[in-house]
């Protein structure tokens, strides 16, 4: 409720020359507040005026006051006063500006009221101006200035507001990035007031954080604004440091600066000093090489010291320089910072001649040659002086300088360089170990390149070797690399072959791609390693022949050279246990910094996720589906993380779980000094096969008639197709509902290493074919596997063109023939065999079923998945199982290759 006000309204009486006041509010009392008693007032002459003056008064904005008129005589006759506020700006302060009151007859006074705007903004006190007039022209009023009007205040009821910030401090982690500091006002003002400050405090304004001196506005009829800021995340170790905000001055008198007027914002650091590392943390050295030891963190400048045997060699304290000396075992490397912390690493020096069966060591990094020059010995590094020689200028390899972690390579042109030793480290079925370091391998030559063998060359009797090959001889499996050996004694070995089952055979594409190669036989078992991983072993009985020494780089004269890179070659003649082959291998990783297999018990080279060698596709999962990565390399431990794309992964063991829909997800692993890794997974909707092979995806790299050298399987997992490029495929697209296909025309086919079930496992093909040729009167091959020389147990979806029927045979023994179907259209071919039974589907329909008897073998001369053997026409997509699908997974696959490709 409003309270009564009372102030003084003075009205000059001319003519007695006495005053009063009457202000009431209407609301609040009801009884008029009188001026102190008068004589009664005569009327006035006729010709005398009548006069009233109004003395300046105060009224309250929160008050509707009554202001009494008291005339100095009554008038004669009924009179009509106007009244009316002169300042424009009352229209603000006042529910009426204007109005009008009647004086009776014989009447000495009069009321009106004047009604303030009551709100809670304050705008201070005003003076404002009445001016009064009247009917009566004898009534005059006696007001200031020319325009006869009658000042007044109006005094504002809200106190004066008083600005401060709302609390005198707060916290922030530098890592915080976004914040806000609240200004604060204790009243409501009706224009936007402006607020200056300054900036100070420890950090560094622009630097630390993007605040600097300025002004701020609260806006009209808010209480409050709220002062943002941004804090500049760094690297920097600079402990907590402070932004202080201090308030300067209002903009206006209508408000003041009182209470918190000083705001310090702590801002903690996120930077810690970095822990003492030592790098490298393990390291395997031979006696004479040396290597830089680095350090970080903690308080440099650092000291490095031997602790350990003298005799492993010498470092240097200030720069960390180490030159291994003759000491074979284990050592650690010690650094110190100023403030006394250490950090220890594990050195290993060792000397593969203290084993007592190396015959050969040939290190490219021991010959004293320029770059570009012939190399006419390469000194055996063993001490047994079974140099490499060539007596030949014109086919000796070349040294090359600075080529895998910059250190020297030799380099093979794969025509007519080779080197020649002086020993054969065993014969017959004795145990064997060889150890090689290439790089820049060539795939493209086709067939066989051997890097070091030996034996009986002459007529592929009794030879061992290590071979780098494309369509290995007789076998028919595509690009790979394995031990190439001949046994007069074991009958299953007429002919060479590829002790490979297909993981080599994606491992050489990558022409920069470094290999550490470990080749072992134990008397009965045939091992091959790359970086690390065993890929393959296989028992075979060994004849070698001790006709022919050692040969770097070729097979024979004019045949089997090699094109590439060897950077080392070291023969055995016992298996190395497992310590020595671990020991061994990661002084070739750190040495040329090429990553080992996830598997090995040291780290170096490249960060990797999931790396298969020579492999750029991304992995394939189906979905709800698994697949565990497996990050090297780099400096452990990982840390798995999702970047992109559906699912989960587990950050400690890499193992991805997909989503329940189909897409593409990035996973990315951390080691422990922040380098990363990415590899990508794809979410099919479906079961996932074995191999999988689409056209549409050589439209990455290849375009319209193309030659296809290489189909990648879409797995991510090598076990590509491959093909050298005079027997190559042809890539045609826009041919198939706009889909590429590859083109065959009877004389192209591309080998895999891939091996699907034997036997009679369970097993499923499906393939999309288009544009056959059924003139053709033979049997067209469109994908097989197995073994093929003298079309014994083989397995093969094939166009049989005498009937022009689709066959899944097991070759010479029994077939599943379908009914009549011409390879000229585009045609969905599904061929499914559970252990007994085999179902060939064309476009999703079931056109035979039989049981036949099925064999599929693996001999010396077996070749892995095969396509395109005599088959005229074109291939768009493959799948191969290593089961056999249900109904409903045969039928979700059909569905969607028929929606992809437009079949019936």
């Amino acid at each position: 409720m409003l309270r009564t006000l009372f102030c003084t309204a003075l009205v000059s009486f001319a003519l007695w020359g006495l005053s009063g006041c009457v202000i009431s509010s209407e609301m609040g009392i009801s009884a008029v507040e009188k001026a102190p008693s008068t004589p009664s007032v005569e009327p006035a002459p006729e010709d005398e005026k009548i006069t009233a003056t109004l003395p300046p008064f105060q009224i309250n904005e929160n008050t509707d006051s009554t202001i009494v008129l008291i005339l100095n005589h009554p008038v004669p006759v009924e009179t009509l006063v106007s009244w009316e506020i002169q300042e424009p700006s009352a229209v603000d302060f006042f529910q009426k500006t204007s109005g009008s009151f009647t004086i009776a007859k014989n009447g000495s006074s009069g009321t009106f009221n004047l009604k303030p705007i009551n709100d809670l903004v304050f705008k201070g006190d005003h003076i404002f101006s009445i001016k009064l007039s009247s009917s009566l022209p004898q009534l005059t009023f006696e007001g200031s200035g020319s325009g006869k009007s009658f000042p007044f205040d109006l005094l504002e009821d809200e106190v004066k507001p008083k600005v401060s910030f709302s609390v005198a401090s707060q916290s922030v982690s530098e890592g915080y990035s976004t914040g806000s500091v609240r200004i604060s006002m204790s009243g409501v003002l009706a224009d936007a007031l402006a607020i200056s400050f300054s900036v100070g405090g420890t950090s560094t304004s622009l630097t630390d954080h993007d605040l600097s001196s300025g002004s701020v506005q609260i806006p009209a009829g808010s209480t409050y604004v709220d002062l943002p800021f941004t804090i500049h995340d760094d690297v920097d170790i600079e402990g907590t440091e402070s932004l202080v905000i201090t308030l300067q001055n209002v903009g206006s008198s209508l408000a003041s600066l009182e209470g918190e007027l000083v705001h310090t914002v702590v801002i903690t650091d996120n930077d810690f000093p970095e822990p003492l590392l030592l790098f490298p943390a393990q390291i395997t050295l031979a006696p004479g090489e040396q290597t830089t030891f680095t350090a970080t963190g903690a308080s440099p400048p650092y000291v490095f010291s031997l602790i350990g045997d003298p005799a492993a060699g010498t470092m240097d304290p200030a720069t960390g320089v180490f030159v291994a000396g003759t000491y074979s075992g284990e050592v650690q490397i010690r650094v110190t910072d100023v403030g006394g912390s250490t950090q220890e690493s594990t050195l290993t020096v060792f000397s593969p001649t203290q084993w007592g069966t190396l015959k050969l060591w040939l290190n490219a990094g021991t010959l004293s040659l320029t770059d570009e020059t012939a190399v006419q010995t390469w000194s055996d590094f063993s001490g047994t002086g079974n140099h490499a020689t060539n007596g030949t200028v014109a086919t000796r390899p070349v040294f090359k300088t600075g080529v895998l972690n910059g250190r020297s390579v030799v380099r093979f042109n794969g025509s007519t360089q080779f080197l020649e030793t002086a020993t054969s480290p065993v014969s017959g079925a004795a145990a064997r170990t060889t150890v090689t370091v290439i790089a820049n391998g060539d795939i493209s030559l086709g067939d066989r390149q051997v890097i070091a063998g030996y034996g009986n060359t002459s007529s592929f009797l009794n030879y061992y070797g290590l071979a780098f090959a494309n369509k290995a001889e007789h076998t028919n499996r595509g690009a790979g690399m394995g031990s190439y050996y001949h046994s007069s004694s074991d009958a299953s070995y007429t002919y060479p072959s590829l002790n490979s089952n297909g993981s080599m055979s994606s491992s050489i594409f990558g022409s920069s791609e470094a290999m550490i190669l470990v080749q072992q036989y134990d008397g009965t078992t045939d091992r091959l390693y790359l970086n690390g991983k065993l890929l393959e072993e296989k028992g075979v009985t060994l004849t070698t022949a001790a006709s022919t020494k050692i040969q770097i780089g070729r097979l024979r004269a004019a045949d089997g050279y090699f094109k590439g890179d060897i950077a080392e070659v070291l023969a055995f003649s016992d298996v190395l246990n497992l310590t020595q082959q671990k020991q061994l291998e990661c002084y070739l990783a750190n040495k040329y910094k090429i990553t080992l297999d996830a598997s090995a018990t040291c780290h170096s080279g490249p960060l990797k996720l999931s790396a298969v060698p020579g492999v750029n596709r991304g992995k394939v999962v189906n979905t709800s589906g698994q697949y565990s990565f497996k990050a090297a390399g780099g400096s452990p431990p990982y840390q798995y993380s999702l970047v992109s794309g559906g699912g989960s992964v587990n950050a400690g063991t890499g193992v991805y779980t997909a989503s329940s829909s189909a897409g593409t997800a990035t996973i990315q692993v951390t080691d422990s000094l922040g380098g990363v890794a990415t590899q990508s997974i794809s979410v099919v909707p479906h079961a996932l096969p074995m191999a999988w092979f689409k056209a549409d995806s050589l439209l990455d790299s290849l375009a319209n008639d193309s030659k296809v050298t290489r189909w990648e399987n879409m797995l991510g997992e090598g076990f590509d197709f491959s093909q050298i490029l005079s027997k190559a495929p042809t890539l045609k697209t826009n041919i198939l509902n706009g889909q590429p296909v590859v083109r065959f025309t009877g004389t192209e086919w591309m080998g895999s290493a891939v091996m699907p079930p034997l036997q009679n496992n369970p097993r499923s093909i499906i393939a999309v074919i288009a544009n056959g040729n059924s003139s053709i009167a033979k049997t067209q091959h469109i994908v097989g596997y197995g073994t093929s020389y003298q079309n014994t147990k083989l397995y093969s979806l094939c166009f049989r063109t005498t009937d022009q029927s689709f066959i899944t045979m097991n070759y010479q023994n029994s077939s599943s023939i379908s009914a009549a179907a011409s390879s000229d259209s585009p045609l969905l071919i599904s061929s499914i065999y559970n252990g007994t039974s085999q179902a060939l589907y064309i476009n999703g329909v079931l056109s035979v079923t039989n049981s036949p008897a099925v064999d599929t073998a693996n001999a010396a001369i077996a070749h892995g998945l095969n396509i395109g053997k005599d088959f005229f026409g074109d291939i768009a997509e493959i799948m191969v199982f290593n089961r056999d699908l249900t109904s409903e997974e045969r039928q979700e696959i059909e569905s969607l290759l028929k929606a992809k490709y437009g079949l019936p």
